[in-house]
């Protein structure tokens, strides 16, 4: 007959071997949706890949959406004359996601949104549209001075 502690150890081992099996089901098809790029960073990226920090203060640690990922507490943002800088945190260097400089020119349609039961802004970006960028409508409040002025109109 087996030890108690020996079944204890192997049933804890079961149990951890399930839990990881359950997670990774349910993290696959955001992995995949990410790898395949259908936030959208990618085509935002070839264009406005930008290999240069932002020049002025960048906000770190932000919940961002782009398109339908949602990059949470890992991006930084810079907003200044040059445009809209994203960048992903240094702590994910593996997703390969360069930073961003989004001219201001290149912001279409915003629209008021939430995101994670806050209120946010949604930023049309590009002519013709590549992609959507979602940010927290008290950051996105100093995009006022940069946006055209029917854009500004339609934040609160």
């Amino acid at each position: 007959m087996p030890e108690p502690g020996l079944l204890n150890n192997l049933l804890l081992l079961l149990l951890v071997l399930a839990a990881g099996v359950v997670a990774a089901r349910k993290l696959s098809p955001l992995i995949r949706q990410h790898m395949k790029g259908e936030g959208g960073w990618g085509r935002l990226a070839e264009r406005f890949t930008t290999v240069s920090r932002a020049k002025d203060s960048v906000r770190r640690r932000q919940t961002v959406q782009v398109g339908r990922v949602v990059y949470r507490n890992c991006v930084g943002v810079g907003i200044g004359d040059a445009g809209l800088y994203l960048e992903m945190g240094s702590t994910l260097p593996l997703l390969g996601k360069p930073p961003l400089l989004i001219p201001w020119s290149q912001v279409g349609g915003v629209e008021e949104v939430r995101l994670h039961w806050r209120k946010a802004v949604m930023l049309s970006i590009g002519k013709p549209v590549l992609a959507t960028v979602t940010i927290d409508a008290d950051l996105a409040q100093s995009l006022r001075p940069w946006l055209p002025a029917s854009g500004a109109r339609g934040m609160a």
